[in-house]
Parts: C-alpha cells; structure tokens; sequence
C-alpha cells in the first residue's frame, strides 16, 4: 500500500520531509518527492506512480486535484495551518532565505520585497505567492477517509505524540527490539549513503524508540542552528517554527483581504473569524 505525505507550502512541509526521508532510509523504503516540475515531466501524477512505483510519495505543494491522480490504496497525512501565519512566514521567507525558481520566488519578486515596507510587503505576499497555499487549503477534500489531517501547530509542539499517531493511520509503527532495530537502521543509513541502497534491509514497521531519537536530531532547534548540513540544509529556513506570529505582523485589514479573496477560510480550517489580535 502507498503512503502519501499531502504537503502545503509553509505548512512544515520542508521539515515533515526531512522526517519521512529518514524513516524510509532507515527501513529500506523508497520514498519520491514529486514537485510540480516532477509531475509535468511524466506527463501527470499517475503516469509517475506507474514509472518510479515509490513506498512513499512525498507531494511538497499538494492541492486536491492530485488526489484523483492516485489510483492505488494509499495512506495520507496532510498538514494544515493558520492561513495568517502562512503569510507572514511566507513573507519573510521569500524575501530572504527561500530558493529561488522562475515560478517560484524569483529574483524580482524578493527584490520587491526587500524594497518594500513590511506593511506592503506581507500585501504583496497576499496578492502573489500567498494565494497558492492558502488556494489549496480552500479547496482541498477534508472528508477523505484515507488521509488523517493534522496541525501545524500539533504537529511542531508534540511531535513525537503527533509522528506515533501518524504511522499508526498509516499502519507503520510496531514494537521492535531496541538495540537491533537501531543498528539496522544505522546499518541502512550507511549503505545508502555509500550509494548501496540495493543492499538495505527492509522493515514494514518503524519503532516508537527510533522515531524519538529522528525527531530529537531533526527538531526545529538543531536545523535552526545548521547542525544538519549534511541532510543540505543551506540556509535558514526555520525562523520560528511558531503558530500565532501572525500577530506581531498582520493587520485587520490585511485579515480582511485573505476573507475577500477566501471567503470563510478561517472558519472552514478551525481558526474562528477573521478578528482584531487577541
């Protein structure tokens, strides 16, 4: 059965990866990160399940039209998050440490928002390149059986309660014993990084105990602090991690707008009405 990660851009998509990659190498799974450029190159999600057959498809900027795409039994995570947050993140995300792509944030865009106040700047992140996350969310499928949705929030805060929870929909957890099961993944990592994947041992379980060691070397603090370079990490792309930093930042009338373009958005995610801060 497929496992799918349903990713939003800014919904800890970048880290969550970070996450399920290791998993996967360390129980001799294949996972696929299939961007945009990806999918277009096969000619469509379909056509490159067919052609790469992964264990785990890793989808960084998902929306629901690529659920149709899927015609094999599969198990999905999708992560959401305040749309007021995924603007300001956003924002200063792009005007410094995102990659640059020609549809992505290019060079015009972050020059623009480098000579703009914030003010104008988080409005032009609503105008542009906000509108593509904040889209997805709007219409994506919430009712799917076979997708668990979860939090931002939850999932930065508790994420060793939050990650069992997720393998255990995706039926990926088990008991194992610590000390073999640790060192057949270290085993795993090491002939992978050798360029010998045929030669790992594969699992179709992971263990609660491997899951917290993962979780402590990938938390938000060690990438903040570039201590994971060789998983290339170049840049900071870790500001805060935070939920509710919308509020330093956002104004009411820059709430209002996400509502115009979005109407009932937050209500729809589980966020109340667009209000004043609290």
């Amino acid at each position: 059965m497929l496992r799918v990660f349903f990713g939003q851009h800014k919904c800890a998509s970048q880290w969550a990866t970070l996450v399920i990659e290791r998993i996967c190498n360390e129980i001799g799974w294949r996972s696929l990160t299939a961007y945009g450029v990806l999918i277009r190159e096969h000619g469509g999600l379909r056509a490159l399940l067919q052609h790469e057959k992964p264990d785990f498809l890793i989808i960084p900027e998902s929306n629901a039209e690529l659920i149709k795409e899927i015609d094999q039994p599969f198990r999905g995570l999708h992560i959401i998050r305040d749309p007021r947050d995924i603007i300001v993140s956003g924002y200063f995300s792009h005007k410094k440490p995102h990659p640059l792509s020609p549809k992505g944030v290019t060079v015009e865009h972050r020059e623009k928002l480098q000579t703009l106040p914030e003010e104008g700047g988080i409005d032009l992140e609503i105008a542009t390149l906000g509108r593509i996350p904040l889209s997805n969310l709007y219409h994506w499928d919430y009712e799917n059986p076979w997708i668990l949705e979860t939090e931002f929030k939850r999932i930065t805060n508790a994420p060793f309660e939050e990650f069992s929870r997720i393998l255990e929909f995706m039926e990926m957890i088990g008991e194992k014993n610590d000390s073999l099961f640790a060192a057949q993944c270290f085993y795993n990592r090491a002939v992978k990084k050798a360029g010998v994947k045929a030669m790992q041992i594969r699992s179709e379980k992971y263990a609660r105990h491997q899951l917290r060691k993962s979780l402590d070397e990938l938390s938000f603090a060690n990438l903040k602090k570039g201590g994971l370079k060789r998983l290339g990490q170049k840049t900071d792309h870790y500001r805060k991690g935070k939920s509710g930093d919308w509020q330093d930042h956002l104004s009411l009338r820059q709430e209002e707008e996400i509502t115009r373009i979005f109407p009932g958005i937050f209500e729809k995610l589980g966020y109340g009405s667009s209000s004043s801060k609290k």
